[in-house]
């Protein structure tokens, strides 16, 4: 029997039937917003955004939303560490905003406060180019280790 690569699919004369494979996981709206994640590790991550005018609001500023957005983001990813596996949930998010910004790029820090067994508590920091403290953030995530949150 003729062997063939899964990534090639089925060749003349093999026998097997091809499985169906499933959808790669990409986060599409990490995508549109255009976030990019510099650092993760455990209880830790790093994201970055260079603001665009999508994130701005009717005033010319930074969308609240955005920035809600970027906290949650980081400190999920820092609950799930480098396991990509690994699915989490926010459960509960306080967002505490400081300071307005109209353009540049940010920075959010986001790091764990304590991981329990399904739940996980976090906290970020967002800052700006100058290191000015804009918004600080906290969550909780719920952890499913198994890939399912049902």
């Amino acid at each position: 029997m003729e062997e063939y690569d899964e990534d090639e699919g089925p060749q003349p004369g093999n026998e097997r039937e091809a499985q169906p494979r499933p959808p790669a996981r990409v986060d599409g709206f990490v995508a549109l917003l255009g976030m990019q994640f510099e650092e993760t590790a455990p209880d830790h991550a790093r994201v970055r955004l260079t603001i665009g005018a999508e994130h701005l609001n009717y005033a010319g500023m930074l969308h609240g939303g955005v920035l809600a957005t970027l906290i949650d983001s980081a400190i999920v990813r820092a609950a799930r560490g480098s396991l990509a596996t690994t699915r989490a949930a926010t459960t509960d998010l306080n967002v505490t905003y400081l300071r307005a910004i109209r353009r540049g790029t940010i920075v959010v820090e986001a790091w764990l406060l304590r991981r329990g067994r399904a739940i996980a508590m976090g906290e970020a920091e967002v800052l700006n180019g100058r290191g000015e403290l804009l918004a600080k953030g906290r969550a909780s995530v719920l952890l499913g280790g198994d890939g399912s949150l049902e």
